[in-house]
């Protein structure tokens, strides 16, 4: 093996062990041999490592040109207002006209639309946040197949979810040619690698017709998250919604607020990783 090249020992020291792993799942996906598994949200060995070095030039968390990606998604540089929002041909602000996305929607309901107007156009699948069924609050990738089951996906989940583990099971395990792929910055970073950097996966980039990334500030830890709210007394499994607005965390169940406090109350529990995240809009 030479020297110069970095495997899955380095990945554990300067990613895991130094705090910056986001959970995304990009190891996971582009492993050859299927030898990593997330545990507990850490990539972890459950096998022989074949040291090709995948995982980590594929990890949106190692050394990362923002520019050079730029240049190849875009096909030109960032202009100076460009500098913190990425490239971009013209901004809207919009709002869905769907009734049904708009009662289930974190907000505008744009990106519901948007997934659901794929499959309508022939999409096989789309990669979205779900939840688990007997953990409440926890979100799980789902690879949804219908409109029913974007809109049921919809909403706000405030912990990670593995993305790149839903785009594994749709392109390798469920073989879906032309899928739409959701996700936070960072996990839009691991995408891109995987799909357009130098050791981009043709099945994936083959596959993946539309990505959507989302805005971003932060992920909360999900057992510190269930912690803070039992011990203020508020019982997930009752909550239907959160919500960050005008600088305070809110809990609704319903129409009815649960619990509403300062932002700065629930900033311990932010995930260490992304004090240290350079991206906040998924411009990639």
């Amino acid at each position: 093996m030479s020297k110069d090249k970095k495997t899955f020992t380095d990945l554990a020291k300067d990613v895991v062990e130094a705090g910056l792993c986001v959970s995304c799942g990009t190891c996971v996906a582009v492993c050859p041999v299927n030898v990593i598994e997330l545990d507990q949200g850490l990539p972890t060995l459950v096998g022989k490592c074949i040291e090709c070095g995948l995982c980590y030039r594929n990890c949106p968390r190692t050394d990362f040109d923002e520019d050079d990606l730029d240049r190849v998604v875009y096909g030109r540089d960032r202009t100076e207002r460009e500098a913190l929002t990425g490239v971009y041909r013209a901004v809207y602000a919009a709002r869905t006209r769907s009734d049904a996305v708009r009662g289930r929607a974190q907000d505008g309901g744009v990106v519901t639309s948007i997934l659901s107007q794929f499959i309508e156009d022939g999409g096989d699948g789309v990669v979205v946040a779900g939840l688990e069924e007997d953990k409440v609050w926890s979100p799980r990738p789902l690879v949804a197949r219908s409109r029913d089951e974007i809109v049921g996906a919809a909403g706000t989940k405030y912990t990670v979810s593995p993305t790149m583990l839903g785009v594994r099971k749709a392109v390798k395990e469920m073989g879906l040619k032309r899928i739409a792929v959701v996700g936070t910055p960072c996990q839009m970073r691991g995408l891109a690698r995987l799909t357009l950097g130098p050791s981009r996966n043709k099945k994936y980039s083959d596959a993946v017709a539309l990505t959507v990334g989302l805005f971003c500030m932060e992920t909360f830890s999900y057992d510190d998250w269930m912690s803070y709210l039992k011990e203020e007394g508020v019982d997930p499994g009752k909550v239907t919604k959160f919500e960050i607005k005008s600088g305070r965390f809110i809990a609704y169940a319903g129409e009815e607020e649960l619990h509403k406090v300062k932002l700065g109350k629930v900033k311990r529990l932010v995930r260490p990783c992304c004090h240290v995240c350079g991206t906040s809009p998924a411009s990639t």
